[in-house]
């Protein structure tokens, strides 16, 4: 897996992953970026790269756009999210098609526990400062982050 972690509060908005692909016993560093910008959003994936693949190319920042595409060229519902998130709103699609959006101003896709609760316990930092200590924190507390990270922010 690996950790994608997303914050905002309304004036901006960070969203960071870490550089590592991950196999059941292995890890290796890469260059294709988990997290992108399309417009005024930021989006980013985990779990599967070819949802990485699909939801780049469709060069979309609608949610909806996004998962319609999705469906149509991923056959398999499994583990993997797609977060789209602006300096208003934060939207995740999930493995089964869905959307939801999200009510905090922060989440974390993938191996995402430890990036989360960092998330939570830094919400008064400012999002860029707030995402990069989550990926700091799920480098440090678990085996599925690499560093570097690349952290993106409108």
């Amino acid at each position: 897996m690996t950790v994608v972690a997303v914050a905002r509060n309304g004036r901006s908005v960070a969203m960071g992953a870490d550089t590592g692909s991950f196999g059941s016993s292995s890890a290796e560093g890469v260059k294709t970026s988990k997290v992108w910008r399309v417009d005024d959003s930021l989006i980013g994936s985990a779990g599967s790269w070819r949802v990485i693949e699909v939801a780049r190319n469709c060069a979309s920042s609608n949610p909806e756009r996004i998962r319609d595409a999705l469906r149509e060229s991923v056959s398999d519902t499994g583990e993997w999210e797609v977060a789209v998130a602006t300096k208003n709103a934060i939207y995740v699609i999930d493995g089964d098609f869905g959307i939801v959006e999200y009510a905090a101003r922060y989440v974390a896709l993938g191996s995402s526990e430890v990036a989360l609760g960092a998330l939570w316990a830094t919400k008064s930092l400012a999002p860029r400062d707030s995402v990069k200590a989550a990926l700091e924190a799920s480098r440090a507390h678990t085996f599925l982050s690499r560093a570097p990270y690349k952290i993106l922010s409108i």
